[in-house]
């Protein structure tokens, strides 16, 4: 009888005739089996499945959301933020970069992913500590409220990011977070004093040094700063375009905006205590002659490091 009960099982897409096939007394032991069964299964199946509530709403776990709180376990002070459109996914990353001063910097970078494009538009806005803490989440709440969803800072790493591309614009700095008791022009320094660097040192391409020839030699004999040069040749863009191809990596490496070496390390460590805030340092060839040795170590530790590969 049992052999006979679990053959007829393997039919149960027709129940009403398996039913048939049993006295009246067998129908209520198959009915029950069947709700014993399903309810089994339930249960060993949910056993199975880690659950996970999220703000009252039941979710069952997946590895990208995994990944994403264990970065935010280890990290609070970075969040990603996209959300999808029909051909790319917008995204939102806040980061909060320690300094070595008592203001630390909140940069926020939107744009726009695809497979094998990023595009960055970065402000920067400068914060004591729990203040920037505060700040990136009243603006991750913020753009979560517009439809954006939090996911792990990995999925960037996933982007074939073309090898040329914009390290930095002024705007950036002073459509952001910007000081009033200054110009504009102070939004070219920091990143001047690099471009300064690449002068002296013949990092330029060929053709922008063909092109600029003569502000180029006004850099290297202290006439003109690499921020004027910034300004008035480069339209206040920096890109790795204009770069030597041996120059790139180190460059794509140190003015990485997710990573911030250049400006919340070196930069911000140097000039610590000079004024209110990072863009306060004054465009003088003193201050140049400050942070030279500074960029010119982190480029022979780059160096030996890539030797060794």
């Amino acid at each position: 009888m049992k052999k006979e009960i679990l053959s007829n099982f393997g039919h149960l897409k027709k129940p009403r005739k398996c039913l048939m096939n049993f006295g009246e007394e067998y129908k209520h032991f198959l009915i029950n089996s069947f709700i014993d069964y399903v309810s089994r299964w339930v249960i060993a199946t949910l056993e199975h499945v880690d659950e996970i509530a999220i703000e009252g709403n039941l979710k069952f776990a997946d590895p990208v959301y995994e990944m994403y709180k264990e970065e935010r376990e280890l990290n609070p002070k970075r969040i990603l933020l996209t959300k999808p459109s029909k051909n790319y996914k917008q995204y939102i990353h806040l980061m909060i970069t320690e300094t070595s001063s008592d203001l630390h910097i909140l940069n926020i970078v939107k744009g726009r992913l695809t497979l094998r494009k990023k595009t960055t538009n970065a402000v920067y806005q400068q914060y004591p500590m729990e203040e920037a803490l505060y700040q990136l989440e009243q603006l991750s709440l913020e753009y979560q409220a517009k439809g954006y969803i939090e996911e792990p800072e990995s999925i960037l790493d996933a982007i074939m990011i073309p090898e040329d591309r914009v390290l930095d614009k002024a705007k950036w700095h002073y459509e952001g977070d910007f000081p009033e008791d200054l110009t504009k022009d102070a939004a070219y320094t920091a990143t001047g004093m690099f471009i300064t660097w690449l002068i002296k040192n013949n990092w330029f391409s060929e053709e922008i040094e063909h092109q600029f020839a003569t502000e180029i030699e006004k850099v290297k004999q202290k006439q003109l700063t690499g921020a004027e040069f910034y300004r008035k040749c480069l339209d206040g863009v920096f890109s790795t375009q204009e770069l030597a191809d041996e120059i790139k990596p180190f460059v794509n490496e140190y003015l990485n905006i997710q990573k911030d070496i250049y400006i919340a390390e070196d930069y911000v460590h140097t000039f610590q205590g000079v004024g209110l805030t990072f863009y306060h340092v004054a465009n003088i060839w003193e201050n140049y002659d400050l942070i030279e040795p500074v960029i010119e170590q982190r480029f022979k530790e780059f160096w030996e490091r890539i030797q060794k590969i």
